[in-house]
């Protein structure tokens, strides 16, 4: 378990993934200078390719898990579905979001 730890764990990936940032960044140098745009064009997808992968391994921005309940979201936030049948008839469905309310009433 500790090989596999080692391996794919987060401080190895984050090892991994930083020498590969600072190799993207040595490549992209070197490309400009000899004045080739094309390398560098792709050299610097790859280092926003990069951020992204990093992104993703922080939890950050839109690669944050949600928040369920307890875990930050509002309390007594609900969720609320109206469905209309027929145009008279309404079937109403709430529920709180810590998942504990479920509420169902049909006008």
């Amino acid at each position: 378990m500790d090989r596999v730890n080692a391996l794919f764990g987060a401080g190895a990936s984050a090892e991994r993934l930083l020498a590969v940032a600072e190799r993207l960044e040595r490549l992209a140098v070197a490309a400009e200078a000899a004045g080739s745009s094309n390398a560098v064009a792709q050299l610097a997808a790859q280092q926003l390719r990069g951020v992204e992968v990093g992104a993703r391994l922080a939890g950050a921005g839109g690669y944050a898990p949600g928040k369920g309940p307890g875990e930050g979201a509002s309390p007594g936030a609900q969720f609320s579905v109206n469905i209309h049948i027929g145009g008279e008839r309404v079937v109403s469905v709430r529920a709180a979001l810590d998942g504990q309310h479920v509420e169902t009433a049909a006008d």
